[in-house]
């Protein structure tokens, strides 16, 4: 019987390595925004398991899923041919969220939690908001303007979704 190792001992001394092959401190901005995609990918995660089991929307949260492996590969080397693999782009969101929000009315602030769903969505959509702020903060070289969008119109669509899943409709007074 075989077994997987997942320990390595190599960043017992706090450093790990990036996908680019360099060293680094487990607590630097390349790891922080790396833990911050993984984080957002595990509310994903919950969300879509609050949705209907093969609805347009679940299919879409794990196809943003499987895009955030190719953005923490990015994230982690500055290899833009990593951004070439991802399965959705910002007018995929834009379509998206139109389509969302045609029937929604949002006259204020909006307090998540009428749904586990919408509850879930928000939680993801402030994680998304974190990942930006840690992405601006990372080096020139590993802020290509492709990413840059992806994140924006993606806290973007989570809001969307998040409101969809909410019960606010527009013909309510």
């Amino acid at each position: 019987m075989s077994s997987t190792t997942i320990y390595t001992r190599a960043g017992d001394d706090g450093t790990s390595a990036t996908l680019g092959g360099s060293r680094e401190s487990k607590t630097g901005i390349v790891f922080d925004a790396c833990g911050t995609l993984d984080e957002l990918s595990a509310f994903l995660g919950a969300a879509r398991a609050a949705l209907p089991q093969g609805s347009r929307e679940a299919a879409l949260l794990l196809s943003i899923q499987r895009d955030s492996v190719n953005l923490g590969a990015y994230l982690s080397s500055g290899d833009s041919a990593y951004l070439d693999r991802l399965a959705l782009d910002d007018g995929t969101f834009e379509t998206e969220i139109d389509r969302l929000l045609q029937s929604t009315r949002i006259t204020g602030f909006v307090i998540p939690g009428n749904t586990a769903a919408d509850a879930a969505l928000h939680v993801a959509r402030t994680v998304c908001r974190r990942l930006e702020r840690r992405f601006w903060a990372l080096d020139p070289s590993r802020r290509g303007p492709r990413a840059a969008t992806y994140l924006n119109r993606l806290s973007d669509l989570l809001f969307a979704l998040a409101v969809s899943q909410s019960g606010l409709r527009a013909n309510e007074p």
